[in-house]
């Protein structure tokens, strides 16, 4: 195995979303096993999401939602939200500027993610390349409170 350099930009956290016109929708005190009963869309079998989700209804002693379809498009799973009654999970950032979406105030924690780059090994960086991870750097620090992450930092990662 060898190890390649992985510049991480930021961490990613998951939010259990639904449309703003949903019942559960602002509704205090609401739990996980409250959600059970409206239908569900989750990510398709094969994601690491999927894999992460079933794992933390497992530790909650919960099954997973009966009423639910599966979907990896993001900007399908937004669409249904915002027509139907659906409850979705999504990466906090994918709905967290659309006002016709509310995030429910229950965690999934640890679920969780980094977002990077994972460079080559052994090549210098073209100037290209650079100028693209300042960039994307810069953005990555407007999108995570001071001190979060590793958005200056390379870390060795394992190839598959």
């Amino acid at each position: 195995m060898r190890l390649l350099p992985r510049c991480v930009l930021y961490e990613e956290s998951v939010r259990i979303v639904v449309g703003t016109h949903h019942p559960a929708a602002g509704e205090a005190g609401l739990t996980l096993p409250d959600l059970l009963a409206h239908p569900w869309i989750l990510p398709g079998t094969e994601t690491v999401l999927r894999r992460e989700l079933e794992e933390f209804f497992v530790r909650a002693k919960l099954p997973l939602p009966e009423n639910r379809i599966e979907c990896t498009s993001f900007l399908t799973v937004r669409q249904l939200l915002v027509e139907t009654d659906v409850v979705a999970v999504l990466p906090g950032l994918i709905g967290a500027d659309d006002p016709r979406l509310t995030p429910l105030p229950i965690t999934l924690d640890p679920i969780g993610h980094s977002v990077g780059i994972t460079l080559p090994r052994n090549r210098p960086l073209s100037p290209s390349t650079r100028a693209l991870l300042r960039k994307l750097r810069a953005a990555a620090a407007g999108l995570k409170p001071a001190g979060a992450g590793h958005a200056e930092g390379i870390e060795p990662v394992i190839q598959a």
